[in-house]
Formats: C-alpha cells, sequence, structure tokens
C-alpha cells in the first residue's frame, strides 16, 4: 500500500491513445493462481473488463503468481478505473475460492509503453514465452543468445515452441495462432526476438 503523500513505485505512465505492457503480481511472490480454477476466474474478469472499459486487448498471459497484458487504450482514465476493477474483482473472488476473506492480493503493478512496432511485438512474443520462462511448460531447446541478448529461437525449433504453448490455456497465444496461422505466428517469431534481459523479472 502506498503511503500518503509519498509517490508510487514504480512510477505509473498515465497517457491518452497508448499501447500499454502491463505486470503485475501476488503479493510477497505467493502462488495464490497455481491451481487451474483460480487461473480460470482471473482469465474470466480479464475479459469482463476489459470489455466494460472499452479496451483493445492484445495478448496476455495468466501464470501461478502474475501475469502480463498488452492492451490499447483510447483514455488514460480507462487504465485507472480498468485495474482497479480488474484487481478489486479478482482479489474479492480469489479470496472467496480460498477462505481467506480481506487478505491482501495484489501488489503494486509495473508498466510500459512500446516505444516502436518491434518493441511491441517483442513483448508480444516475451509474453506468450513466460509459461516456459517460469517452468510451466518444457521446452529443453529455448536457450539465450548472449552476444545479442536474445532468446533464440530457430526455425528447426519453432514446431516444438509451438505445439508446447498452444497446450497452455491461459494466455492468447492459441487465439493468434487461429488469428494469423502458422506461417503467420512463425514469422512474428522470427522478425521479433524476445531481450533475454527481460527473464529477469522478479516474479
Amino acid at each position: 500500500m502506498r503511503e500518503p503523500g509519498k509517490p508510487y513505485y514504480p512510477p505509473h505512465i498515465y497517457l491518452d491513445n497508448q499501447v500499454y505492457f502491463i505486470t503485475a503480481g501476488i503479493i510477497d511472490g505467493k502462488p495464490f493462481l497455481a491451481s487451474e480454477e483460480a487461473r480460470w476466474l482471473v482469465r474470466d474478469e480479464l475479459r469482463a473488463s476489459v470489455i466494460d472499459y472499452h479496451i483493445e486487448l492484445m495478448a496476455w498471459v495468466i501464470l501461478h503468481n502474475h501475469y502480463h497484458t498488452l492492451f490499447r487504450i483510447e483514455r488514460k482514465e480507462q487504465l485507472v478505473a480498468f485495474l482497479k476493477r480488474f484487481h478489486g474483482k479478482t482479489a474479492i473472488e480469489l479470496n472467496k475460492l480460498h477462505g481467506t476473506p480481506g487478505r491482501r492480493v495484489w501488489r503494486n503493478y509495473w508498466d510500459h509503453c512500446p516505444r516502436s512496432e518491434r518493441d511491441m511485438y517483442s513483448i508480444f512474443n516475451y509474453i506468450h514465452i513466460n509459461p516456459i520462462k517460469h517452468g510451466l511448460l518444457t521446452l529443453p531447446r529455448l536457450r539465450v543468445d548472449e552476444e545479442n541478448g536474445v532468446y533464440v529461437i530457430s526455425t528447426t525449433e519453432l514446431p516444438d515452441l509451438h505445439s508446447l504453448l498452444l497446450t497452455y490455456k491461459f494466455s492468447s497465444y492459441p487465439f493468434y495462432t487461429r488469428k494469423l496461422g502458422l506461417e503467420g505466428i512463425t514469422n512474428v517469431w522470427l522478425d521479433y526476438p524476445v531481450p533475454s534481459s527481460w527473464g529477469r523479472d522478479g516474479f
């Protein structure tokens, strides 16, 4: 909780007509979202909240103790209202699920506004690779190119990556596979590599 008179940390960005990459974690990194029931609950509320606040959801993933979203807003007021509703409603419902009324659930969120199309699509790929990064899915050949500072995903490895990510129900990856087709999603992986520095996100 923010102390009165103290700035938010991390400081937040409030801009109109902007794409936002938002990450929020469970307090103290606890695995409140470890069960599928908990992740379905968060997913359903995410869908309801973006509809109610007219937000264009571009990518998302829900993990055992945090989530990532990429979305576009027209007015900065949408961001504040959306996060207040989404975090408030999911906190109440998760506490009902776990029998822990009044427990604090979410800590402060982190935001970033992509600076370019390349930045935005690298974030898009980063969001979708998270189930592997956090060990919820296993792809032994995923590795880092230290010289260029990116995750290495070759054309020979892409079929395995693709098949694996399709099995994860709590992300937008299956939707974009249907929308873009295999060739389209493959080109996104190859054209916009994920910076390996993002692997140290603290969650």
